[in-house]
This record gives C-alpha cells, structure tokens and sequence, in this order.
C-alpha cells in the first residue's frame, strides 16, 4: 500500500525540515509527501533540497 500526504506550510521551514527528516526515518518506505508552499517559497526549497523523488513541492499563491 501507498502512501500520499499533503503537508501545507508557510514561513516555517526549520520546522518543515525537521518534519521532512523524521518522515524519512520512517521504515516504511512506500509513499509520496507533497509539500504546499502558501508562502515566500521558503517550503519549495527545502523539500527540493533534501533530494528524495518521493518528496514533491508545490506552490499556492495565498
């Protein structure tokens, strides 16, 4: 079974990477994380810049 979880952040990306991190210690290795960015694309970078395919970012113009 897959996995799919939508994270929404904004402005916050030590906690968006701290999240991310633990997600990629997880053992269970079948999901996608979909990163939301509401805000100056700070989530863009920091989703991009941990270099996982099953990590993808998106932006959304608030």
């Amino acid at each position: 079974m897959r996995l799919s979880l939508i994270i929404p952040t904004r402005n916050r990306p030590s906690l968006l990477r701290e999240a991310l991190r633990s997600l990629l210690r997880q053992t269970y290795p079948f999901f996608e994380a979909v990163v939301v960015d509401d805000g100056e694309g700070e989530g863009l970078e920091v989703a991009q810049g941990l270099g996982d395919p099953r990590i993808r970012a998106l932006p959304q113009p608030g």
